[in-house]
């Protein structure tokens, strides 16, 4: 049960970092070339 859990935590760790990785790096590029 605990595993599971632990499992489905790290999955969404995993997908967040992606996401946030994905979204981040267009977001600085174009504040970047802004400046």
């Amino acid at each position: 049960m605990f595993d599971q859990l632990a499992i489905g935590i790290l999955q969404g760790l995993v997908i967040l970092t992606s996401v946030v990785v994905v979204i981040g790096i267009p977001l600085a590029d174009t504040l970047l070339r802004k400046k």
